[in-house]
């Protein structure tokens, strides 16, 4: 490990050469996928959630896992954001930016990833929002519209990771030209942090369609039960008149 000092006293800064590198940030993001991976898969209790239909109620017992692993890669995002906030720190110690050509040439490098870190978040801390009112709601009805924005909002997850892919890929027949597009800095997440946005959100939402469908099904029977009462209600009540009638005419 090499210690740098740059500058006078005042100015002085540290830079550590394996975090530069990157060496630290790969044994801290594989180590912490690691322990959280094993946590998260840990043998528990799995108790069955569901939402009343009618006199119905559909239960998943995938929900309380994979909202567990959601939870994971919330962390995991902010693990992620916290090694670029070291970077960028590094940066700025390593490199002057008084003039407005540094100050663009920094945005560039670090602004996709610090974007794209919030705009993951956000979208993951709805999904998992969503899909715990959709157990909390009062009624199948209220389930269902929790539910389908819960699967919205994991599909656009999921298509996220496949899109900062699509990125990265893009950047290198980017390099060869002289522009501000090729001065743009790579979007580099954890193995973990893939694998839990994107596989897990399209589990996620593969079974939120599974539960939609069944929730919507024992709905329109609950509704199908309730149509038929009523239809029998008012054949009865006819009936019923025309007892009464039948009882006038003879008593006449």
């Amino acid at each position: 490990m090499t210690l740098k000092v740059t500058g006078h006293m005042d100015d002085k800064c540290v830079l550590f050469t394996p975090l530069k590198n990157g060496v630290i940030r790969k044994i801290i993001s594989r180590a912490s996928t690691l322990v959280l991976t094993t946590y998260a898969l840990r043998p528990h209790p799995r108790p069955a959630l569901g939402v009343v239909a009618g006199h119905m109620s559909v239960e998943s017992r995938d929900w309380p896992d994979l909202t567990h692993l959601q939870y994971v890669g919330s962390v995991l995002i902010i693990e992620d954001s916290i090694v670029w906030a070291h970077s960028m720190r590094n940066y700025v110690n390593s490199n002057k930016i008084n003039h407005h050509e540094d100050r663009v040439q920094f945005l560039l490098k670090f602004a996709p990833c610090v974007f794209t870190l919030i705009a993951l978040w956000i979208v993951l801390a709805l999904s998992v929002l969503h899909s715990t009112l959709t157990y909390l709601a009062c009624g199948a009805r209220w389930g269902i519209r929790f539910a389908k924005v819960a699967k919205f909002f994991a599909t656009v997850s999921y298509c996220q990771i496949i899109l900062i892919l699509l990125y990265n890929l893009s950047l290198e027949s980017l390099r060869c030209e002289d522009s501000y597009l090729s001065k743009l800095g790579n979007i580099e997440l954890s193995a973990g942090t893939y694998l839990f946005i994107g596989v897990i959100q399209y589990n996620f939402a593969f079974v939120h369609a599974n539960f939609i469908a069944r929730l919507e099904s024992e709905l329109r029977k609950a509704e199908e039960e309730e149509q038929v009462k009523k239809v029998e209600k008012i054949s009865l009540r006819e009936k019923c008149k025309d007892v009464d009638l039948e009882q006038v005419v003879t008593e006449k």
